[in-house]
C-alpha cells in the first residue's frame, strides 16, 4: 500500500538538541547531520522488524538442557523449533543496533533524550526483571526464556530497548507509508497459508517450503502442519485483529479513495485470518475494537464517507463470516458461540481459584509428591499405592473447558501467583511449577500427556514470571500511552497525522485486548513495541508542541503587562 500517505510541509517530528549558534560551519552542522543520519537508520530498524522479523520461519535444532528430567515439551534432549530462534536473533540484533544508533546520537550528534512518560515504567520494569531473574531458581531458562518460546528476560530488555530508542526517534507522517506496507507483507503471507490450512491445503506438506524450512544437515524428509506463519493459530487470530482494527481505522480516515479502498481490503484480508484460525480470541478482541474505532473517527471526522466504509465493512465481515461459518461449525463455536460460552462458565464456577493443591515447589515427574493422591484428587488421577484390592477409578472424562482451557489454566496459575507475588518464579519457567499432574487436567484440556508451558494471558505470565508490581508497572505504561496517544490524536489537525494515529491507537488497543487471550511471542510482540515506539514519538513530538506553545503564550502576556 505505497502511497497511502502523501508528503505535506506540515509539521512533523523534532529532535530535543540544544540551541545552535546560527552561524554557518561544519562544526555546527556536524552534530545535525549524524542525528539526522541515525534518524533515516532508525526506519530501517522499523522495515525490518515489522516485515524480516516475523517472517524468518526457518528450522533450528536446538540442545536444550532442562532443570530437571520430565516428559513433554520441557525435556532435555535435542529437538526442534521452527518458529521463534531465529526471530530471537533477528530482535537481539535490532535492538542491539538501535541502542548502538542512540549512542551515536547523544555522543556525536549531542542528542538529549526526550523526557517523556515511558522512561520511568521502563526504568522501573527493568529493575524488576532483572530482580526476578536474580532470585529465580531456574535461572538460565529465565533468561533466554524455555526454547521453543524464547521468552525470557533478554527477549524483554530487547523489547524495551527498541521501544525507548524509537521513541527517541524523529517520525512523521510519512513512516505510515512503510508501517502500511509491512503489514500488508505479513498479512497477505499469514492469510494464504492460514485460509489454504483451513480449507485443506497445507503447505507444510509441499517439497518446496519443506527446503526451505529445513536446515540443510537434516537430510530425512519432515513433514509438518502448516496452519499459520506465527508458530500457533490463537496468535495468528490475536495478531489479525490487530491488523484489520489497524487497516479499519485507516480506511474509515482516509480521504483518497484509492487508499481507501485497499485500506479496507487489507482490513478484509486480515478479517478472514481471524475467521481461518478458529480461534476465539482475534473474534472477541474485533468486537470491542471495531465500534470504538468507529466512534473514534466519527467523534473527530464526521463525514458521511466514513459512514458509507463502515457500512461497507459490515457487509462484508458479515458475508465472509457466514462463508466460513457454512464450511465448519467449528466457527461458528469460536465466533457467535464464544461470549455465551464464556459468560456460562464464569457462571457455573463459584470460585476462580482452586481450593485445593498446594504449588510451592515444582513438581517431578516419578516423584512421590506426583504418585500421592488425596481423598480429593488434589494432584493426580494416579490411584494411591496399595497392598490389597486395587481401588476404583473415578477420573474425569476428557475434554475442554471454556475458552479451549484457558480458564483452567488462569485458576491455577492465579494460584501460583498468589504463592509468590513479589518477584515471581522467572519469566517463562512456568512449565516447571504448573501443576502438571491434577486430576482435572484431562477433564479440561483432553489429556492428562499435555505440558502446560505457558499461562495463556501475557499479563498472567508477567506477573508469574516478575511478580505482580512488574505486572502493576506494565499496566501503567500502557494506561500512560493510551492517554497520551489518545490526547494527541483527537487534538490532531493534519490529516495525514491524524490518520496513523488512529491506526496506532487501533492496533495498539486491539494487542493490548488479545493479550488477556494469548502469550506473548516474537513474530508479533516484536511488531507491538515497534509500533508502541513510533507512536510515544509522536506523542512527545505533540507534548513538546504543546509546551512551547504554552510557553509561548506566557511570555507574550507578560509583556504586555
Amino acid at each position: 500500500m505505497k502511497g497511502t500517505i502523501k508528503k505535506s510541509n506540515t509539521r512533523g517530528g523534532g529532535d530535543n538538541k540544544p540551541k545552535k549558534s546560527s552561524a554557518p560551519g561544519r562544526k555546527n552542522e556536524l552534530p545535525d547531520l549524524i542525528t539526522d543520519r541515525a534518524n533515516r537508520c532508525y526506519n530501517y530498524i522499523v522495515i525490518f522488524c515489522l516485515a524480516v522479523i516475523p517472517l524468518l520461519v526457518h528450522t533450528k535444532i536446538l540442545r536444550f538442557i532442562a532443570p530437571k528430567f520430565s516428559d513433554g515439551d520441557a525435556a532435555t534432549g535435542l529437538h526442534y523449533d521452527t518458529f521463534s530462534y531465529y526471530k530471537w536473533i533477528g530482535l537481539i540484533l535490532a535492538s542491539v543496533f538501535a541502542v548502538i544508533l542512540l549512542i551515536i546520537k547523544m555522543t556525536a550528534g549531542k542528542y538529549r533524550l526526550k523526557p517523556g512518560y515511558i522512561n520511568l515504567p521502563l526504568l522501573l520494569l527493568v529493575l524488576l526483571l532483572l530482580i526476578s531473574l536474580f532470585t529465580a531458581q531456574y535461572k538460565a531458562v529465565a533468561l533466554y526464556g524455555l526454547y521453543c518460546q524464547l521468552e525470557g528476560v533478554l527477549t524483554y530488555l530487547c523489547y524495551f530497548a527498541l521501544l525507548f530508542c524509537l521513541s527517541n526517534g524523529n517520525f512523521d507522517f510519512n513512516i505510515g507509508k512503510y508501517i502500511n506496507i509491512c503489514l500488508t507483507a505479513v498479512v497477505l503471507a499469514n492469510t494464504v497459508v492460514s485460509v489454504s490450512f483451513f480449507f485443506g491445503c497445507n503447505f507444510g506438506e509441499n517439497p518446496i517450503v519443506l527446503a526451505l524450512m529445513k536446515p540443510f544437515s537434516v537430510k530425512e524428509n519432515l513433514t509438518m502442519q502448516l496452519s499459520t506463519l506465527l508458530a500457533n493459530p490463537n496468535y495468528s487470530s490475536g495478531f489479525s485483529a490487530a491488523a484489520c482494527s489497524y487497516f479499519y481505522a485507516m480506511s474509515l480516515a482516509e480521504d483518497r479513495k484509492r487508499e481507501r479502498i485497499l485500506a479496507a481490503l487489507m482490513s478484509f484480508i486480515s478479517f478472514m485470518a481471524v475467521l481461518a484460525s478458529v480461534s476465539s480470541s482475534g473474534f472477541f478482541t474485533l468486537l470491542l475494537v471495531l465500534p470504538a474505532v468507529s466512534i473514534l473517527t466519527l467523534v473527530k471526522v464526521r463525514k458521511l464517507s466514513a459512514v458509507k466504509v463502515m457500512a461497507a465493512n459490515a457487509v462484508l465481515y458479515v458475508l465472509m463470516l457466514c462463508l466460513f461459518i457454512f464450511s465448519s461449525h467449528k466457527v461458528f463455536n469460536e465466533t457467535m458461540g464464544t461470549v455465551p460460552q464464556m459468560v456460562k462458565a464464569v457462571l457455573e464456577h463459584e470460585e476462580l481459584l482452586p481450593t485445593h493443591g498446594v504449588y510451592n515447589e515444582p513438581v517431578e515427574a516419578g516423584s512421590q509428591t506426583a504418585k500421592a493422591v488425596s481423598g480429593e484428587g488434589e494432584l493426580s488421577g494416579k490411584p494411591p499405592a496399595s497392598t490389597g484390592q486395587l481401588p476404583e477409578f473415578d477420573l474425569p472424562q476428557p475434554g475442554v473447558s471454556a475458552g479451549s482451557g484457558r480458564l483452567y489454566i488462569w485458576k491455577h496459575t492465579a494460584r501460583l501467583i498468589l504463592q509468590k507475588p513479589f518477584l515471581g518464579y522467572g519469566m517463562d519457567t512456568i512449565a516447571y511449577y504448573f501443576p502438571q499432574y491434577d486430576r482435572d487436567k484431562i477433564a479440561n484440556l483432553d489429556s492428562y500427556s499435555q505440558m502446560l508451558s505457558k499461562p495463556h494471558s501475557l499479563y498472567l505470565a508477567v506477573a508469574f514470571g516478575a511478580g505482580i508490581p512488574a505486572l502493576a508497572v506494565l499496566l501503567l505504561l500502557f494506561i500512560l500511552h493510551f492517554i497520551s496517544s489518545l490526547r494527541g490524536m483527537l487534538a490532531e489537525k493534519e490529516a495525514g497525522l491524524f490518520r496513523l494515529r488512529l491506526a496506532l491507537l487501533a492496533f495498539y488497543i486491539a494487542f493490548l485486548i488479545q493479550w488477556l487471550f494469548n502469550d506473548s511471542i516474537l513474530g508479533t510482540s516484536a511488531i507491538f513495541w515497534v509500533l508502541t515506539g513510533i507512536a510515544a514519538s509522536l506523542n512527545y513530538n505533540y507534548e513538546k508542541e504543546m509546551r512551547s506553545k504554552m510557553n509561548y503564550g506566557e511570555d507574550k502576556s507578560y509583556a504586555g503587562k
